[in-house]
């Protein structure tokens, strides 16, 4: 299992998802602490978008999206091993365009 440390989560983005009313705050958190036990968990890539190869957006209930990429330090991760492997959120937001999600994406 991963935990809170294979996060990495931008100033930007910190900022952007502390501006949020309590309630989605513990939304995109409590979505953020599942993307960190298991971002290939099939109930979170099943619901993912991925538009280009490593970088995810999910749509939260509340119709928040939140974007993020899976970054591996090893060039080949062990089969079944979270080791080496890191979540980078690059975005929680409500609106975007394509270019935005470029943007966030890239």
């Amino acid at each position: 299992m991963a935990s809170e440390h294979n996060l990495i989560v931008d100033l930007r983005v910190k900022e952007d998802i502390l501006a949020y009313l309590p309630p989605l705050r513990q939304q995109i958190v409590g979505f953020l602490m599942r993307l960190a036990a298991n971002p290939f968990s099939p109930d979170i890539i099943d619901h993912s978008i991925q538009p280009y190869p490593n970088s995810f957006y999910y749509r939260l209930p509340s119709g928040c999206y939140v974007f993020w990429e899976i970054v591996y330090l090893f060039v080949t991760p062990s089969v079944g091993s979270l080791k080496g492997v890191f979540v980078r959120i690059t975005g929680a937001r409500f609106d975007f365009d394509r270019k935005t999600a470029s943007e966030l994406l890239l």
